[in-house]
């Protein structure tokens, strides 16, 4: 989900140059806050985060205050609804009740019809690889997208396997599930074109990432 550390070819996957270099300083686990300074992410009531940040960005990429994980995922959420929607040529909707059990009304963040009768649930979130559960199981040092994997877990128990998990970690791997959310949606596609199809959403995915971790780093820090 990197493909906008290129030269950019459409205007989807063009960052400008701050948020394209704050990008990719987080890709290269290089420093992004200045040393001691606190969050400025501001929450709905007005008070400010004011945790302190780590210069390599892991907070600011994950607080919840101020909005800007809430505008990651709403970008992210529209984006793979435009990729479903043009892979499979279906109308696709938002925020709807998902399945689960009885008395619960959970909400999906993507659903689309997918066969007779059939509809898809997916739900969308982005995790830290350097989040507190798989650091301390040393998982992701050892296991290439932990995070991912134990996000879906989650979902999956969260939902009672109703919904599909579409997890990305902070840096772009997307989950098992996420991926084949996206190889199923490019399935009616004549096989030649299936692999360019997924290949220019995944950069729209990735470009979308990285504009909005870029957007979490600035809100932090100005």
């Amino acid at each position: 989900a990197g493909p906008w550390r290129l030269a950019p070819t459409t205007p989807d996957t063009t960052l400008p140059d701050n948020r394209w270099t704050i990008a990719t300083r987080l890709r290269l686990h290089l420093p992004v806050c200045p040393p001691g300074k606190r969050c400025a992410h501001k929450r709905q009531n007005v008070s400010t985060c004011d945790d302190e940040l780590d210069v390599h960005g892991m907070h600011a990429t994950m607080c919840l205050a101020g909005g800007a994980a809430t505008r990651r995922h709403g970008n992210l959420a529209r984006t793979l609804g435009a990729a479903v929607a043009a892979m499979l040529s279906v109308p696709v909707q938002y925020e709807q009740t998902a399945p689960k059990g009885p008395g619960e009304e959970p909400r999906s963040d993507v659903v689309w019809p997918d066969g007779p009768g059939r509809m898809t649930h997916a739900d969308v979130s982005v995790v830290s690889p350097w989040a507190s559960q798989a650091m301390r199981a040393n998982l992701s040092a050892r296991n290439d997208g932990a995070a991912a994997r134990l996000g879906e877990s989650k979902k999956l128990r969260d939902y009672k396997g109703t919904v599909k998990p579409w997890v990305l970690e902070t840096l772009g791997r997307p989950g098992e599930s996420a991926l084949r959310v996206m190889r199923s949606a490019a399935r009616h596609l004549p096989r030649d074109e299936r692999g360019p199809e997924l290949s220019k959403w995944w950069a729209q995915i990735g470009t979308t990432l990285a504009d909005t971790n870029a957007d979490a780093v600035i809100t932090a820090t100005t």
